[in-house]
């Protein structure tokens, strides 16, 4: 299932599933089409820009081509919020559900036995240029995540990294338009903080959402809620 955002105060927030069966207005759509069939009609279109088939301006106008009836753009209202499915609006969902995917693909390569055993802990780190909308130290700590001499460090299999997201992946992109990313901490560093032993050895367990149906193209691409 595609992740959708709505505004909420100055930052974006994932719609709630419950939500999804929230009617879209505005323009000459079929009765009854809801969030979750404008979830099914997103879905397959990003699937070609995940693919390298289309680039983020063509995937965008494949969408709006997709919901524009007589010239007009829905909208949708969740608890006397409304939200305009706008240009920025789908630049926000179609760059947060590729990013998703791409934080899963590393997620599955960083909890690879071999790799796991040699880099058993993550850190948040800030990876883009820019004013980062979140407080992120103060969100961790929040989380139930420790600071490791200032660093925002922890094992792979901590909640930490469950509790920070607004999406329930334990892995990047965290929220909407943030610009943090994870790094691998190796075995020395991690025994150094005291999060583990040489011969510890730690599990992790499959991301909630995108293991739910591997089979699933939609899982292969991350895209399964």
């Amino acid at each position: 299932m595609v992740i959708l955002p709505i505004r909420s105060g100055p930052h974006w927030a994932p719609v709630a599933p419950p939500d999804y069966g929230a009617e879209l207005q505005g323009a000459e759509l079929a009765v009854g089409c809801r969030l979750k069939n404008l979830s099914n009609i997103m879905e397959p279109i990003i699937a070609e820009h995940l693919a390298g088939k289309a680039d983020q301006a063509t995937t965008r106008s494949s969408i709006k081509a997709a919901l524009i009836c007589n010239g007009k753009l829905p909208y949708f209202e969740i608890d006397g919020v409304r939200q305009e499915l706008d240009t920025e609006w789908l630049d926000v969902a179609i760059k947060t559900n590729t990013e998703i995917v791409s934080g899963y693909r590393s997620f599955l390569q960083g909890i690879d036995p071999e790799t796991l055993d040699a880099y058993p802990a993550r850190e948040l780190v800030k990876a883009r240029n820019g004013e980062e909308p979140y407080d992120w130290k103060a969100r961790w700590i929040e989380s139930g995540g420790q600071l490791r001499r200032g660093r925002m460090i922890a094992l792979k299999n901590d909640p930490v990294w469950l509790n920070i997201s607004d999406f329930g992946h334990p892995h990047p992109p965290f929220a909407f338009a943030s610009g943090m990313d994870v790094v691998d901490v190796s075995r020395v560093d991690a025994v150094d903080l005291q999060l583990t032993g040489w011969r510890s050895e730690i599990q992790v367990a499959p991301c909630p959402i995108c293991d739910g149906d591997t089979n699933s193209p939609n899982a292969e691409a991350g895209l399964d809620n």
